[in-house]
């Protein structure tokens, strides 16, 4: 699913999954969502970082850091609890709305069930961690195609490990030339990336037969797109980090 350091975990969709008019709240109440978010994130990190270093602590070792944490369901419902949490708090603070009130002490009760809950399953993480990709860089490089509007995304790869697909990107090529795509700059860890194409963005497969060198460019075949698999969400954990003696804070 990514690793935590990819993204913010929590998002408007997200939030609507328990406040179907959180929207409405926001901008009845002039909250700043990417603020919230944003916190949640920093919040969420700082704990886990506390987490982590208690760990070490008592396996004498040294912490796992916050760029190898895996995403995990458990992990990402909680911050979007807690997100829910602090948007619930500044409506209160600003109203001082009982209903407001509940929301808050509720959310705040169901944020710190979940962390206990991913604590007690192990925080996932990984020893080889790929981040997601930035979107790539695309052009027209001259050939014979009747041209047209594709969708690309790419991801990084590192042996038999695959990070996140960076988000889709629009591109037209026009007649007598062939879509060309090339990645950003590939951070550590990675040696390959994979590049996938489509007509529309929900429809991209994988174009390449192997991981394509860091410094490569991949253009459109003559033969057209190829139906490759679709592209997955990111790395899975490798390991899972759990404390013998759990003492939950707050």
């Amino acid at each position: 699913m990514g690793l935590f350091t990819d993204e913010q975990l929590a998002s408007l969709d997200a939030l609507r999954e328990y406040e179907s008019g959180i929207a409405e709240l926001l901008t009845g109440e002039r909250i700043e969502l990417a603020g919230k978010l944003r916190l949640a994130h920093e919040d969420v990190g700082a704990e886990l970082t506390t987490f982590l270093a208690q760990e070490a602590e008592e396996r004498g070792g040294t912490p796992w850091p916050l760029t190898q944490v895996v995403v995990t369901p458990s992990l990402r419902q909680w911050e979007v609890l807690h997100a829910l949490e602090l948007i619930y708090r500044d409506a209160y603070n600003s109203h001082l709305n009982d209903r407001y009130l509940g929301k808050w002490k509720e959310y705040g009760r169901l944020a710190k069930q979940a962390r206990g809950r991913l604590y007690r399953e192990g925080v996932g993480v990984t020893r080889q961690p790929i981040p997601k990709a930035a979107p790539p860089r695309l052009s027209a490089a001259p050939g014979a195609h009747p041209g047209g509007t594709f969708w690309v995304r790419v991801s990084w790869t590192g042996g038999n490990e695959e990070g996140a697909p960076s988000e889709p990107v629009a591109f037209s090529t026009p007649p007598n030339t062939v879509l060309a795509v090339a990645p950003g700059a590939a951070p550590a860890f990675v040696d390959g990336w994979n590049v996938y194409a489509g007509i529309l963005p929900e429809e991209v497969t994988l174009q390449n037969d192997a991981p394509l060198r860091p410094g490569a460019m991949w253009t459109l075949p003559a033969s057209g797109l190829r139906a490759g698999r679709r592209p997955g969400t990111g790395q899975a954990a490798t390991d899972f980090v759990r404390l013998r003696r759990l003492l939950l804070r707050g």
